[in-house]
């Protein structure tokens, strides 16, 4: 009987002893599972940070090629300006190389007031008649009626009205 008493006092002992390990187990399994997730909460939280930086370079990036965009607009706007201008400027030179060399013409109607300026309501100053040859200085125009300056104060129709005055040649 004494060996029953030690083998339920055994029993009895190991079982809190298998209690013991089996709780030590279970806590070090959940210590595990603690650590596996906090490790997956930081791989996470890594590819995340790494996400953001990903899409902050990016958008450095594409604002960096609208930067350099802009600016070759801004270049190309800026050049096609300078050679507008220099294109007018040409052409006003040879607009001016043009008038200042006198053109010649001939009176096509019965009679040709000459006025003190390009306009009708302008004093009368002289006049021409059919087939008189005039020297014309510079022309005037204001899209529908085009002036003749014969001299200084001195502008005679060339057309008036869809009417031509002077033929030019």
């Amino acid at each position: 009987m004494a060996e029953k008493k030690k083998s339920i006092l055994n029993n009895i002992a190991n079982a809190f002893t298998n209690k013991d390990e089996i709780a030590a187990a279970e806590k070090a399994a959940a210590a595990k599972a603690a650590a596996a997730k906090a490790a997956a909460k930081a791989a996470s939280d890594r590819a995340l940070a790494a996400e953001k930086a990903s899409v902050a370079k990016a958008a450095a990036s594409q604002a960096a090629a609208n930067k350099a965009a802009a600016a070759k607009v801004a270049a190309d706007r800026a050049s096609a300006m300078k050679i507008a201008e220099a294109k007018a400027i040409l052409a006003k030179n040879a607009a001016a190389s043009a008038a200042a060399q006198p053109k010649a013409g001939t009176v096509n109607v019965k009679s040709l007031r000459v006025r003190k300026d390009h306009s009708v309501e302008s004093p009368v100053v002289a006049g021409l008649s059919f087939g008189e040859k005039v020297s014309i200085v510079s022309v005037w125009t204001d899209g529908k009626n085009t002036w003749a300056q014969l001299g200084p104060d001195k502008w005679a129709a060339i057309k008036y009205d869809g009417e031509e005055m002077i033929k030019l040649g």
